[in-house]
């Protein structure tokens, strides 16, 4: 299946699709449930009156208990399998949103957004694994990174469903709790897939491994595929944080896979997103369509993360990663001379009317009779554009393939929780840093996080196209500033491992 010269008998069966779009529902839970709080807790909020800490808390929480369960996903995918693990987190997806849809205080919803906090950690840190592990070499960046396209399909689906909710009394209940449908159903598809063949060949089962790759791969006999991957698996007995650390091209992997994970939240897309509501409301967009002006810049990032994921196995992942923060710079640099023009503009009312208060454009006195307004959401789409077809869902890709097999889980594990860290580091950071530098400034810092991302793409990552997940080791050998780790697979590099 891994064989870079495979030929027609070594395409995937129509299995590996449909288990691959089964892992990929993980994508549309963590954005339904990470979406839906945003209109979710302005309704809980009234029949749970709290205080903004608690609120902040609250929303937080999921996220919190992502980064603390991240690492355990990665022992258990070591010591139980791939699919054991997606089965708790599947179970865990369906407990979370029934409990806060029939919550009875706010600490039952706490109880509730932790739980679904455990599956998204769990999840997040075993589906792309396996996913990578079941696809051929040619098919394996875009299988993998389908499940982000899910995932902003799940932001729609929770935007669409918190405007037909939230002003029915005990909405919120309907809205959170219908988070738990397609979980019951990727927990029923789960119990019918094979555990990954590359982890049962780790525990030493050769005969079952062989039967679970023959459900991937059209052909009878697999053993040159089993032979290449045991070649793999036994010249180390590392397993271990520690030995990652000590084996160079372990280490330098799990060094690339933090840093684009870092580069997906620090270029500022939670930010945006957050910024998304008053911007649009900014330029006239009429306040009681509030729980909808989020989906155009959605629909945008929906677009061209499809575009990205079909162009990934064709052109690479550095040219599109690359691309993609070119795109990114320059977006962030637009929206921060946009809003340097607006804020001295005297035709611009968004600086009576704070984030944190969106009632006040309720009056229409307070929103933007400026053009500038309409540069600024120029930008944002562009932004959204550019990160759609690149640095949304990249880093995951790279993340899932570029371990060697005795470190997948464990690096992989690492990487998913810098991620979700990421995330709440910049989310919360937000606020405190526009306050001190403003508004301008903040894009300003997103754009130049963008530039330098720029740079260490182009100088740290290597071209990882076609190559084989028992290749890896090789990849990450050549040293950092070599021009051959930049290339792909259709150098001599590539030529010497057919030979």
């Amino acid at each position: 299946m891994d064989d870079e010269k495979s030929s027609k008998s070594d395409k995937p069966t129509s299995k590996v699709y449909a288990i691959c779009v089964l892992a990929t529902l993980s994508g549309f839970l963590t954005g339904y449930n990470t979406a839906v709080v945003s209109g979710g807790m302005v309704a809980i909020s009234k029949t749970y009156p709290m205080s903004t800490g608690m609120y902040e808390f609250i929303v937080s929480s999921t996220i919190g208990m992502a980064v603390l369960t991240s690492p355990l996903g990665g022992k258990l995918n070591n010591n139980i399998g791939r699919r054991p693990v997606m089965l708790i987190s599947g179970v865990t997806f369906c407990i979370g949103p029934i409990i806060i849809s029939l919550a009875n205080s706010l600490a039952v919803i706490i109880v509730g957004r932790c739980i679904t906090g455990v599956g998204l950690g769990l999840g997040s840190s075993t589906v792309h694994i396996y996913v990578a592990e079941v696809s051929p070499p040619t098919l394996r960046g875009r299988l993998v990174a389908v499940k982000q396209l899910i995932e902003v399909l799940g932001f729609i689906v929770a935007a669409l469903a918190t405007e037909e909710f939230r002003s029915r009394e005990s909405g919120w209940r309907l809205l959170m709790g219908l988070g738990a449908v397609p979980a019951v159903v990727q927990f029923v598809g789960f119990l019918f897939i094979p555990e990954s063949p590359r982890f049962l060949l780790l525990k030493g089962k050769r005969e079952e491994a062989t039967a679970a790759l023959k459900q991937f791969v059209n052909k009878d006999d697999v053993s040159e595929d089993i032979d290449k991957i045991l070649e793999n698996i036994n010249s180390t007995s590392q397993s271990g944080f520690t030995d990652i650390i000590m084996h160079k091209p372990a280490l330098r992997a799990l060094i690339t896979s933090c840093a684009v994970q870092i580069i997906h939240h620090a270029v500022g897309y939670n930010a945006i997103v957050y910024y998304m509501i008053p911007i649009m409301l900014s330029v006239g967009v009429d306040y009681k369509w509030v729980g909808l002006v989020q989906f155009p810049p959605l629909a945008v990032l929906f677009v061209t993360l499809a575009i990205g994921l079909s162009l990934l196995d064709k052109l690479g992942r550095r040219p599109l990663l690359l691309a993609s923060l070119m795109g990114v710079w320059l977006s962030t640099t637009l929206m921060s001379i946009a809003q340097y023009l607006l804020e001295s503009d005297p035709g611009y009312k968004i600086g009576g009317c704070r984030m944190a208060d969106l009632d006040c454009f309720k009056d229409p006195i307070n929103q933007s009779t400026s053009g500038y307004s309409y540069l600024l959401v120029t930008a944002v789409t562009l932004f959204m554009a550019s990160f759609g077809f690149g640095v949304a869902a990249i880093p995951w890709t790279i993340n899932s393939e570029v371990f060697p097999n005795w470190a997948r889980s464990t690096g992989n594990s690492i990487a998913t929780s810098v991620h979700w860290l990421s995330n709440v580091v910049v989310a919360s950071t937000f606020l405190t840093t526009k306050n001190a530098i403003g508004e301008g400034g903040v894009f300003a810092l997103y754009a130049s996080i963008g530039a330098a991302s720029c740079l260490y793409v182009y100088l740290f990552v290597p071209e990882t196209k076609g190559r084989t997940l028992e290749d890896m080791e090789e990849v990450f050998e050549k040293p950092l500033f070599s021009k051959r780790c930049c290339k792909s697979i259709e150098t001599d590099e590539i030529k010497d491992v057919e030979d």
